[in-house]
């Protein structure tokens, strides 16, 4: 079920341990590397339903294509955060 960002407040973004490590292995310069999921980052907290969720889990995944490169990102939310989980550079 898709929802509109309007019946939702923005979250704040968490990102694990393994995201961290993942993102870091995709671009190894940091600023880089934010400014690769810069969109996701924008977009996510307000309407995290624009991923795809990955049925039956409370997995999401985004696809992420930017001038550096295309990712996947699996992340998970609540009312309140939005927790990156992991991300995998795609060929």
């Amino acid at each position: 079920m898709r929802h509109s960002s309007e019946n939702f407040r923005d979250r704040r973004i968490i990102e694990s341990p393994r995201f961290s490590k993942e993102l870091r292995e995709i671009q190894k310069d940091e600023r880089r590397a934010d400014e690769f999921i810069e969109s996701a980052k924008l977009v996510l907290p307000s309407n995290p339903y624009i991923g795809q969720q990955l049925v039956p889990s409370h997995i999401w995944f985004l696809p992420i294509s930017e001038a550096v490169g295309r990712a996947a990102l699996y992340y998970r939310f609540d009312e309140d955060v939005i927790e990156f989980l992991s991300i995998k550079a795609l060929k």
